[in-house]
């Protein structure tokens, strides 16, 4: 869980742990690196565009998290749900991580999002909801996301990922 609250910039301490904690892991051991960010560095919302604290954090820690192969970044802050192909640096990139904004649990929901649609951005929509994730073993996992607004919840979302540690192309490219 990285904040926004904290110094995060390069030579901070939090920068300084996550590099440090990164750099420990065995993706042998532990096939999958989840991280929980407040505010999203992707997400095309209105309500919380190009925030400062979101881009100044992405701009600092969006290599780290490339380099060390996380699969998925998860997000809260923003009021919506949203889900991100593999995304480094605005483009798709197959061993980058999935970038999920899922705030839309509390609060009113936030409701427009920019348009046209960033080629990105495979799914969004302000409803309340909230997500699955479901490891299946090393290799595969299960994200979903059900929309709340109904009588029953609903299944709207859904995406199998592969563990990037267990991708050939991506597994040679970890550092």
């Amino acid at each position: 869980m990285l904040g926004f609250y904290a110094d995060f910039g390069h030579g901070s301490d939090q920068y300084k742990w996550l590099e440090h904690d990164l750099s420990k892991v065995n993706r042998t051991k532990t096939p999958w690196l989840i991280v929980i960010v407040h505010t999203p560095w992707y997400n095309s919302g209105y309500s919380h565009l190009g925030e400062k604290e979101s881009v100044d954090m992405k701009e600092s820690m969006e290599e780290l998290l490339y380099n060390t192969r996380v699969d998925v970044v998860l997000a809260g802050h923003i009021h919506i749900y949203e889900r991100f192909n593999r995304v480094y640096k605005e483009k798709e990139a197959i061993c980058a991580p999935v970038h999920i904004p899922i705030g839309d649990g509390g609060n009113l929901c936030s409701g427009e999002f920019i348009k046209p649609q960033s080629e990105t951005s495979t799914f969004k929509e302000s409803s309340f909801g909230h997500g699955e994730f479901i490891v299946a073993g090393e290799s595969f996992a299960s994200w979903s996301w059900h929309r709340n607004d109904d009588d029953e919840s609903v299944q709207a979302d859904t995406l199998p990922i592969q563990s990037i540690a267990s991708d050939p192309l991506c597994n040679k490219m970890i550092i």
